[in-house]
């Protein structure tokens, strides 16, 4: 993520925020797809 903005790059984002998450949770494995569907699940 740039810090004056602009988009964000996916590999960017899930190497240096999202797979340090994960690993930190004891959820290693988990992808963001993974998030998406539970949320849309809980939805309805």
């Amino acid at each position: 993520m740039e810090q004056k903005g602009g988009h964000l790059v996916a590999s960017n984002f899930r190497n240096r925020i999202w797979q340090p998450a994960v690993k930190a949770a004891g959820l290693e494995g988990l992808k963001v797809k993974d998030m998406r569907k539970t949320a849309a699940t809980n939805l309805l």
